[in-house]
């Protein structure tokens, strides 16, 4: 048995389905590199500096 997973965070304001269609591309990602992988659709936007 495989399995190969894609994630995705949701943003602010953002609808739900938005959220499902970047987690889907990263499914579609993890199925096109291989068996058994998890990808994670990032958010764009710059890390916090702040520190």
């Amino acid at each position: 048995m495989t399995a190969s997973f894609g994630i995705a965070s949701l943003r602010p304001n953002e609808g739900l389905a938005a959220a499902l269609v970047r987690a889907d591309v990263a499914l579609c990602r993890s199925k096109n590199e291989g068996q058994d992988r998890i990808t994670a659709k990032l958010p764009d936007f710059a890390p916090h500096t702040g520190f």
